[in-house]
């Protein structure tokens, strides 16, 4: 059996169709691939900032509560306020 010219040339012309838009969805994947990552890079960057600022504040209230508590034992009653020490008549 024989394919006419005009068959083959059609059947070539949708094989080289099909295999540029191949390429090209390829290449947009791969572009937006690239692009999440690049996200997801900068997200997980600022994931480690806000947990080395959370890992900081929770330091520095454990040391503020250290020292409320240290002064608390040293002084359990507490004290009037600046405005009523400071009238008396």
């Amino acid at each position: 059996m024989e394919i006419a010219p005009t068959t083959l040339e059609g059947v070539d012309q949708r094989v080289t169709e099909l295999d540029t838009t191949v390429r090209q969805r390829t290449e947009e994947f791969e572009e937006r691939s690239a692009a999440i990552e690049a996200h997801v890079r900068t997200l997980e960057a600022q994931v480690a900032t806000l947990i080395a600022h959370t890992t900081s504040l929770q330091t520095q209230l454990t040391t503020a509560l250290g020292r409320i508590a240290t002064l608390e034992a040293r002084d359990p009653e507490p004290q009037d306020g600046p405005a009523e020490a400071g009238s008396s008549s």
